[in-house]
């Protein structure tokens, strides 16, 4: 089993792994789980295809039903609540991180291993590709801002004395129930990460101008017009239409694209409307927000949503007409997921 440590598995990979143990090992005890190493992983991999460990352990036939309890390696329960990979899970985990932050929570993984939330962490892997990716989507600052990380660490409450604060979060994430995930969202007061109701906007009526060479990068030190073309494929899953995104690039960028994607992007550029150049000389990121003012000024009620990792806080700070903006402002988090890249937008407000 130690070819595979780290990464994404399969569905049948995962079955064949926990019955080679079954029947290798002797002395393994599927209802003990060691929270570092192979295990561990193959752990997390079991809750990502089946939901649950114990499933997963039936599945493979090494043990007959799902009526036992999961423990760590410290003796805490876990595995007892279903993992969900879908959309609607990867937002109320990013609502429940932030929100244990607020409450200064400790949620680092070393204190989330010494608690029965444990899944906390696995989940938010599952869901974002890495715990880094969840708390960033989320508007946390742990990994962002070393101070805020280091406090965090030296001050949040820690399990026990945090139980009742993480179990109440926990509902966040694991309804199912829209309408009770908004309720507990109006109850702690989280309004102003957004709510769960399609960014608060008509998205069908709403332009989105992106920030193309921005979100070019993703997670890569080179552009590549690939993460353009991921975004592009998030905002129309959010319901955003074709006609009504825009992606904006400053004039110098084909000459930091690699050939192939350099002549594509000259492509776009003169045969796709939805594409466009700032003019030379002018910044794509201050061409972008005199952009959307413009529209925003046409039509106050359905303001645009600008997509971009830039924070723009030289021009909000000192543009007080680009102040109705901010707020739609959105982020862009790349993830890894199922074993292929995806873009996820932020519908959190931006800080």
């Amino acid at each position: 089993m130690g070819e595979r440590l780290h990464g994404h598995s399969t569905r049948d990979e995962v079955l064949r792994l926990i019955g080679e143990i079954g029947k290798d090992d002797k002395g393994f005890d599927p209802s003990k789980i060691a929270l570092e190493g192979e295990r561990f992983w193959l752990y997390g991999q079991a809750r990502r295809h089946f939901g649950e460990w114990k499933r997963a352990c039936m599945e493979a036939k090494v043990v007959k039903d799902t009526r036992w309890e999961v423990r760590s390696e410290l003796g805490h329960k876990i595995d007892w609540w279903p993992c969900h990979i879908d959309f609607s899970a990867r937002e109320g985990l990013a609502v429940m991180l932030n929100h244990l932050f607020r409450e200064n929570i400790n949620i680092t993984p070393e204190a989330l291993k010494q608690s029965p939330f444990l899944d906390m962490y696995t989940d938010a892997i599952n869901l974002f590709g890495t715990y880094k990716a969840a708390l960033e989507y989320g508007n946390v600052p742990v990994f962002r801002d070393e101070e805020a990380r280091h406090g965090n660490e030296r001050t949040g409450l820690l399990f026990p004395a945090s139980e009742d604060d993480l179990a109440e979060a926990l509902a966040i994430y694991t309804t199912q129930d829209q309408e009770e995930r908004n309720t507990l969202i109006q109850m702690h007061e989280l309004h102003d990460l957004g709510t769960k109701s399609t960014m608060d906007i008509d998205i069908a009526k709403t332009v989105a101008i992106v920030d193309g060479m921005n979100v070019a990068f993703g997670e890569d030190r080179e552009p590549m017009l690939s993460n353009v073309d991921l975004v592009d494929k998030a905002l129309l899953e959010l319901g955003f239409v074709q006609n009504n995104i825009s992606h904006i690039f400053d004039a110098s960028f084909r000459h930091r694209l690699p050939p192939l994607d350099a002549q594509e992007y000259e492509k776009r550029i003169r045969h796709w409307g939805r594409y466009a150049q700032a003019p030379a000389g002018e910044r794509a990121d201050l061409f972008i927000l005199t952009l959307a003012l413009s529209i925003y000024k046409d039509d106050p009620s359905t303001p645009p949503v600008i997509i971009s990792n830039d924070s723009y806080s030289q021009y909000f700070s000192t543009r007080k007409e680009l102040a109705p903006l901010h707020n739609y402002k959105k982020g862009v988090t790349f993830v890894t997921a199922g074993g292929r890249m995806e873009a996820v937008v932020s519908r959190f407000k931006d800080v």
